[in-house]
Formats: C-alpha cells, structure tokens, sequence
C-alpha cells in the first residue's frame, strides 16, 4: 500500500475561473419545478447559471485533491440561488442521455457544449442565499479531480437588476504540493438574458416489469401481475388514455398525459402492487421532452434493470415493490411531498451508464 502525501492548500495563483464570467441563460418561471416555483418571490426573473473552473497543470508528483468555488453576489435588491445543483443530473441532463426537463434543454442549447454532465457530482450549499458555492474532492474509484469544474446554480433575479455583479473565488489542495499564497477573488459583471425561447412539451413514462428472479415472458402469471396493476390504478391516475409500447421480458411501457400527478401516480402503485413476495413489481418513472432523439424505452429499460436496483431485490427477498425514479422527476414531484411512498424512504442510487436515480422498496412492516 502507498502511503499518500499529506493535502495542502495550493497557491491560488496559476488557478484561472473560466475567465472570472458567469454564462448566464433565461429561464421562464413556468419552466421551473413546482417545489420552486412556490419558494419564488412573485415578479422575479429567473436564469440558469454556469460558475466555471479550470485548474491548472500540477507538476509531476503532485495532483489536485479538492478545490472549492465559492460565489458572491453583491446587490443592493438581493439576488439569490433559488437552487444550487450538485451535478447537471438534478435539473435534467443526465451524462447519457438527452435533456429531461425544460431547464437541461436550456442550459444545453445555451451553453453548447460548456456545460459537461459528469459523473463526478460536487457538495453544493448556499440555495436560498446571495453566497453558495461547490466542493470538488477525489475519491477512490477517480482520486484524480478533471481539471474542467462547473457550478450551476437557478438564480432568482429582482426586475430591478439588470446586470449580475459579485465575486468569484477558489481553494484548492493537491498532495505533494507547496503551501498556498493569498488568494483574490475575482470580480465579475455580467448582463441579465431576457426573452426566452418556447421550450419543448414535456412527456412523461411509466414502466413496469416483473420481479427480476420471476419467470416467463409476459404472458403467464407475472405478466398478469403487471397488467392487473396498471389496471387497477388506470382510472384514478389518467393511466386509461396511456399508450403501451411493446417490451421485452414481460415489461410493459406507458405514455402518460402530461397533466399526470407524479406523487399521485407513485401512491397509488404503492396500495395497488401485490403483497405475495413471488409477484414482485419493478416500476420506472421517466421524463422526456418532444425535442428529444433518444427512445424512451431505453432510458425505462436502463431503470428498470440498473444493478443497484437488482442487487436491491436480491438483498430484501421481501420486497413486493420496487419503483425507480431519475433524480431530475424525484425531486421535482416526489422529494418535497410527504406521501405515500415516504420520500425519505427513497434511497439514491447510482444507475447504469453514470446518472443518479432515487429507488423506493416496498416491504413488510415497514413504514412509507
């Protein structure tokens, strides 16, 4: 085993903040989530925001451990992050896949290309204030940090400013480095977007599946299972006008109206699944938009058979009910509810292909 050198603060100097700007991008108020868009002060504007970092080379024997970038807003009419996101997934654009929601289809067409969904997510802190920020750290399974960082923020943005001021600052620590000289935070300025395009309609998904040890195709007495689910609940959750897809594995895919209620639609799978431990239910949630080019039954499939949720059903035999949903559709429409299905009885996972979903398991005995 090596041993590894000790961290320390690296000398600011050489560290350049993408040129010290902001890349700002309108965003209506109708595009934001409901949980935001009740926590907004009414006449604001609002704007995606992108705080880039670029680290710079390190010498040989030495590496970037952490950096930390911190944003300062300095108004007389406060400007706030209404949000501040951890990694691109939580506002809809997932590392694999095409935008979910209106504001990933913003920040990807705004941006082009400046914004890259990676699978390392930051420590965010600060929503709800004029000061936030992100801490990036290594970690085992990639202990080297990308030299290409970036924050995003949602900002709540008083009519009154027309131009966002602050500062921008950054702390690093590498191993193996020299200790720290002062560091300057860097001031920028830079002009509020207006007139925002029409984005693309949002659509959403349902898919369902039998338990993952469960025999046959679709078509014997776990395929029922399923379809007898989907029915009980077709009436009251809108799921009469659904249109199914054809799936492999006795899975069954569904378009959903746009009006559906997403934590409606989780409670009633949760009272409508079978208690019989041989008829357990896979279910996936999904959002896409009409703009998108990736089928959505692929997104539904990457859902339903990610390893962490099969691993999930192979650990509690007991469970009857497993429902999958992306990070993005769960905390919009579920994390802020109070169910059921408990959002703090949804754990977060890493799926297949890098992104983050949320997966809720339902067992005996316990509560949500």
């Amino acid at each position: 085993m090596v041993a590894r050198s000790p961290e320390r603060p690296a000398p600011p100097g050489p560290a350049r903040l993408g040129g010290g700007r902001p890349l700002l991008y309108p965003v209506p108020a109708a595009d934001l989530p409901a949980p935001l868009r009740a926590r907004a002060t009414p006449g604001a504007r609002f704007a995606g925001a992108v705080f880039p970092l670029t680290l710079p080379p390190v010498r040989r024997g030495e590496r970037f451990a952490g950096a930390r970038l911190t944003v300062d807003l300095r108004h007389p009419d406060p400007v706030r992050a209404l949000a501040v996101h951890a990694d691109a997934g939580e506002f809809g654009l997932p590392p694999d896949g095409d935008p979910t929601t209106p504001i990933g289809w913003r920040a990807r067409c705004a941006l082009a290309g400046r914004l890259r969904p990676v699978h390392r997510a930051a420590i965010a802190d600060g929503a709800g204030t004029s000061r936030f920020g992100w801490r990036f750290t290594d970690h085992r399974a990639a202990p080297d940090l990308p030299r290409e960082l970036a924050g995003h923020a949602l900002l709540e943005i008083p009519e009154s400013v027309s131009t966002l001021l602050g500062f921008l600052s950054v702390e690093v620590s590498l191993t193996g480095g020299p200790r720290p000289g002062p560091l300057r935070p860097r001031r920028f300025s830079v002009p509020v977007p207006v007139s925002p395009a029409p984005a693309p309609a949002t659509l959403l998904w349902l898919a369902a599946a039998p338990g993952p040890h469960a025999t046959g195709t679709g078509t014997g007495r776990y395929g029922v299972a399923v379809a007898e689910v989907l029915a009980r609940i077709a009436r009251g959750c809108g799921l009469g006008a659904r249109r199914v897809l054809p799936a492999p594995d006795g899975a069954r895919f569904a378009a959903l109206p746009v009006d559906t209620d997403v934590a409606g639609l989780a409670a009633a799978l949760t009272t409508a699944v079978p208690h019989a431990p041989d008829e357990r239910i896979r279910f996936a949630l999904h959002r896409t938009l009409a703009a998108g080019t990736a089928p959505a039954g692929d997104a539904l499939t990457t859902l339903l058979e990610a390893a962490a949720v099969r691993s999930a059903l192979a650990e509690h035999r007991d469970a009857t009910f497993a429902l999958v949903v992306p990070d993005a559709l769960f905390r919009d429409a579920i994390a802020g509810g109070d169910g059921p299905p408990d959002p703090a009885a949804f754990r977060r996972i890493t799926a297949d292909g890098g992104g983050h979903a949320w997966l809720y398991l339902r067992r005996p005995g316990l509560p949500g």
